[in-house]
């Protein structure tokens, strides 16, 4: 069975913030990098390779848990 792999991303290397942490940066830009290559490493096999970047995400499906 294949299964797809999803990887938690960012947008800070696509729009880096005003004194944001250099290194922190080169990690993130390191796991898109990696997110590209294993995807076309697995895809002759049907698998699948994303990632998410919480910010995008969480903004357009957040909904306010009532406590």
């Amino acid at each position: 069975m294949v299964r797809p792999v999803m990887n938690i991303s960012s947008l800070a290397d696509a729009m880096p913030p005003p004194n944001r942490n250099g290194l922190l940066l080169a990690c993130k830009v390191t796991m898109d990098a990696m997110t590209g290559c294993l995807a076309e490493a697995v895809a002759a096999e049907g698998a699948t390779v994303n990632a998410i970047p919480p910010e995008r995400s969480a903004a357009q499906n957040w909904k306010p848990v009532d406590s």
